[in-house]
């Protein structure tokens, strides 16, 4: 899987003019309800990085000054809110009224899993703890499986195909971290 790291969520999910997304491939569901999805997604990834790279105290990302070094910390925590909850009013304005209540769930079920991850990551740092491997194994799955799922579990709402998809979301979201944080590991030597 050579991925860059950028919009890989949507890359899972998404479905293109020439083929179908990853796990589209299975669920089937419609193109409008797909692009909702990733829309969705995409606004909580991008609010995520934004809040991330504050929290790490970043200086760039992918090369490029970020975004609180440009218009300060304050301006970009409340963009990034104002898109947390703007994704949110989406998710509640256009998703049908009979899958609104399991929508609301995940969605909020993930978006708790992703901050307890970010959490973890953020305390290991700032106490000059070194986690266990299954520590940091425990804070990926959050960290960054759950964008992963909640991708998936929305587009299942839509679809005849309810199998259990939760170990293929967790070893990617894995990969994914892994991946990247060797990555700016080896950036930094």
């Amino acid at each position: 899987m050579q991925c860059s790291g950028k919009k890989i969520r949507t890359k899972l999910i998404q479905v293109n003019a020439t083929r179908v997304g990853a796990f589209n491939h299975w669920l089937q569901i419609p193109d409008d309800k797909l692009k909702l999805i990733n829309s969705i997604i995409e606004m909580l990834h991008n609010s995520s990085l934004l809040i991330d790279d504050i929290e790490d105290n970043a200086t760039l990302r992918r090369g490029i000054p970020v975004a609180h070094n440009i218009f300060g910390i304050a301006s970009t925590i409340n963009s990034a809110n104002y898109v947390y909850f703007l994704s949110a009013d989406k998710l509640i304005k256009e998703f049908p009224t009979d899958k609104m209540p399991h929508a609301i769930t995940i969605f909020t079920e993930q978006l708790l899993e992703l901050h307890r991850g970010q959490g973890m990551d953020i305390y290991w740092r700032d106490s000059f703890t070194c986690p266990s491997e299954e520590q940091y194994i425990s804070m990926i799955e959050r960290k960054t499986g759950a964008l992963f799922s909640l991708g998936v579990k929305l587009m299942q709402l839509f679809s005849a195909d309810q199998r259990d998809f939760s170990y293929l979301i967790t070893l990617l979201g894995k990969y994914f971290q892994i991946r990247d944080d060797y990555a700016n590991l080896k950036s930094v030597t």
